[in-house]
């Protein structure tokens, strides 16, 4: 073994090193919404279940790209409700537009966005009505869906008008609804602190191209939650949780959700949502020792679950969550074919369909 061999081993291993590098900047080191379309295909395809869905919304929820709450309408009160939209729902459209690769419906939404929801503060409108037209509070976790979508959206397709909304948005966040190192779940003097759930930390990690604040915050605020999640499920002890009322599971599930979307594994929760859809499946409310407290589910619970399974690429998580979403599904031939409905009550709400088709 002369010289010789070890110039031509010392080539080899240079080669290696410069391929292996080559490999990760093409394929591990790209944005997360990036590799999250790379790896959509892993799962099991729902597509007949997803265009149902789409069919029903399409003949009762939207209405020039407006988006209702619910079928039944009423008048304007403190719950929304008929033709009040949200700004909840347009932030699940644009995320759904997105991730499906439909740039013009998107870009509908971001139309309605500037035309009828920002309030005088640059803030967003909780809800509306088209033929009422007034300033509202925001919803904290509803701006940073927005603001998420948007900067994802502006990236994928070279919107530079949509960096620049996103970037307003953020600006006014931090001026109004943020106090030292916690989010406010609204724009108001008396605001009160968020919830937990309200903490959308891909957004916030979006955000620190604005301004360094998001990225304190979103490191602060994600070492606070986990302190408080109880050991082994997934539930977080924050101020808004009631001893008697129990774990709300839908803004649990949120808060794992928006956890697992930057990268954080939670095994035994995991685990524990498994055994559940298993056994049973999942209901509205739990206690500490993560025991049901009702019998009452709903098509929201299993689409979170479902996402959450995708963030993770836990395939077995996300079969069993879809499965059940799909049990609930109106797939009889009727005039509401597709939707997630109670037929005897036409009872039926924007959220359950909107984050059943970011499932789908």
């Amino acid at each position: 073994m002369g010289r010789g061999y070890f110039s031509k081993k010392a080539i080899l291993v240079g080669f290696l090193i410069i391929l292996s590098i080559g490999i990760y900047y093409s394929f591990l080191a790209k944005d997360s919404h990036e590799f999250e379309k790379k790896t959509y295909g892993i799962f099991p395809e729902y597509e007949e279940e997803r265009l149902a869905l789409e069919g029903f919304i399409d003949k009762y929820f939207i209405e020039d790209g407006f988006f209702r709450t619910n079928l039944l309408d009423s008048k304007q009160g403190e719950i929304a409700s008929g033709k009040d939209i949200l700004s909840e729902s347009v932030g699940l459209l644009m995320l759904y537009y997105f991730e499906r690769d439909e740039p013009e419906k998107f870009n509908t939404q971001v139309k309605i966005l500037k035309g009828h929801f920002i309030n005088k503060n640059g803030l967003v409108k909780w809800r509306i009505r088209r033929e009422i037209n007034r300033e509202t509070v925001n919803a904290t976790i509803d701006d940073l869906r927005i603001v998420k979508a948007l900067i994802m959206a502006a990236e994928e397709w070279g919107r530079d008008d949509y960096q620049v909304l996103a970037e307003g948005l953020s600006i006014q966040l931090l001026r109004y609804c943020v106090i030292e190192d916690s989010l406010k779940a609204y724009d108001s003097p008396d605001g009160p602190e968020a919830p937990f759930v309200y903490y959308d930390f891909k957004a916030m990690e979006l955000m620190k191209q604005f301004d360094n604040d998001w990225s304190r915050l979103a490191a602060k605020n994600k070492e606070n939650i986990l302190k408080h999640q109880v050991k082994g499920l997934p539930f977080f002890k924050d101020k808004w949780f009631s001893e008697e009322k129990g774990f709300p599971t839908v803004e649990n599930l949120l808060i794992m959700m928006h956890l697992a979307e930057i990268g954080i594994k939670d095994a035994q929760s995991l685990i524990w949502l498994k055994i559940q859809l298993k056994q049973q499946g999942l209901y509205s409310s739990y206690s500490i020792a993560g025991k049901s407290l009702d019998n009452v589910e709903s098509p929201a619970i299993y689409a979170i679950a479902a996402r959450i399974a995708r963030f993770n690429n836990d395939e077995e998580l996300y079969y069993l969550a879809i499965k059940k979403l799909k049990n609930m599904q109106n797939l009889e031939n009727n005039q509401y074919y597709g939707g997630f409905i109670d037929l005897k009550r036409l009872s039926t709400f924007s959220f359950d369909q909107l984050l059943s088709l970011l499932a789908y």
